[in-house]
């Protein structure tokens, strides 16, 4: 884009704003070097903060200035959201999931990412190409809460595919939870080595392999 920086707007939770990488350097400033090497200069607004649920991200969109600017004159926007709805069901260290808070925050989801589509493209009438990220499962696939996660995740994942939204609201998706899903070559599970899930205290960010991968998941669909 000759005399103009492209600009892209990252929109979300921790995992956008970098959190598990060294320095920060996540996913999204993965993505702003590849966007650098295919437009030249890239003006970069991460208006991403840590913890926030669905609904705190609508809010964001719907009241905050700066971050409604930035959604405005953005060519490119990326967003990720909706661990946190599930992540208040988590206990003990990640080794008790609850249900009820669980299933509280698919249904929450279910009611804000309509929403948040919907204040994108119809209330900042934003023209930009949206990618989104779907959840990944930071359990290993033979642990026994690796299928109760999987039912609350597969639930949000299901409405960031719904057919009808992607149609209306025009936006890809990063498919980082297929990504993330079972083994690598020798047999470690690729949550160990994309997520700091396996270490003493677990946390399910990733790390700096997973960020990168998160990136080139956005990578493969952009256009």
């Amino acid at each position: 884009m000759p005399g103009r920086k492209l600009r892209y707007t990252a929109l979300g939770d921790s995992i956008a704003r970098g959190i598990g990488a060294t320095k920060q350097y996540g996913y999204v400033y993965f993505f702003r070097d590849f966007l650098q090497k295919k437009h030249g200069d890239i003006h970069l607004s991460n208006r991403a903060i840590s913890g926030i649920k669905s609904s705190v991200l609508l809010a964001q969109l719907k009241f905050d200035p700066i971050t409604r600017y930035a959604v405005k004159n953005a060519e490119v926007i990326t967003i990720s959201i909706g661990g946190n709805n599930l992540l208040v069901g988590a206990r003990a260290n990640y080794y008790s999931i609850s249900d009820s808070r669980a299933n509280t925050g698919v249904v929450n989801f279910k009611k804000d990412w309509l929403k948040i589509l919907h204040e994108i493209r119809q209330g900042i009438k934003s023209n930009a190409k949206i990618y989104t990220m779907t959840i990944y499962n930071p359990f290993k696939g033979d642990d026994e809460n690796y299928k109760v996660a999987n039912n609350y995740i597969h639930q949000i994942n299901a409405e960031i595919r719904d057919q009808t939204l992607i149609a209306n609201y025009n936006y890809k998706i990063a498919d980082v939870y297929n990504d993330f899903k079972g083994r690598v070559k020798h047999g470690t599970w690729k949550v160990c080595v994309k997520t700091h899930f396996s270490e003493k205290i677990r946390d399910p960010h990733p790390t700096d392999i997973g960020h990168k991968d998160i990136s080139r998941s956005h990578e493969k669909i952009y256009q």
